[in-house]
């Protein structure tokens, strides 16, 4: 059997942007490379945040910014590369910031409460590349499976973000 996959959409945030993307890495266990590395957290204090950043057994969809709770966030796109997390705006950049420097995300958060000022506070940019926001987990590895538009048997796989 052979499969065709015609396109692939990872999102560097947790539910709220995805990206077309040409090629990624995809690693056993954990999918594909930087997909769901970063999320907001929302409604909870720093100290809760940091515990969800490092224990996805503690994390709950509602302890994050979604484009369910937070439509006004469905205009925003970001990409990730080079450790660089951007915002954009259609096609304009907002805001480039180094993934991993504390600073800058604090800098990210509060250029996104500024345009959308409508968003509970605290706010709180999470990173995790070993167990990234996916919404399902199994106890002893991180997992995604979103639904394929068409089956494995089909010759044509229009969406798949993972192999497990």
């Amino acid at each position: 059997m052979s499969v065709l996959i015609s396109s692939i959409y990872f999102s560097p945030v947790k539910s709220l942007s995805f990206t077309n993307i040409k090629s990624c890495i995809i690693k056993k266990d954990l999918g594909i490379v930087n997909d769901r590395s970063f999320a907001f957290s929302r409604i909870i204090d720093l100290k809760k945040a940091l515990i969800l950043e490092k224990n996805p057994s503690e994390r709950k969809l509602n302890n994050f910014l979604t484009l369910k709770n937070s439509p006004v966030l469905n205009k925003y796109n970001f990409e990730y590369k080079n450790n660089e997390l951007i915002l954009k705006l259609g096609d304009k950049e907002l805001l480039s910031i180094i993934a991993d420097d504390p600073e800058q995300k604090s800098i990210l958060v509060n250029k996104i409460l500024e345009l959308e000022n409508s968003l509970t506070k605290p706010i709180f940019l999470l990173q995790s590349d070993t167990a990234p926001f996916f919404d399902t987990s199994d106890s002893n590895k991180v997992f995604n499976s979103k639904p394929i538009t068409e089956s494995y048997n089909s010759p044509k796989v229009s969406w798949i973000t993972d192999i497990v």
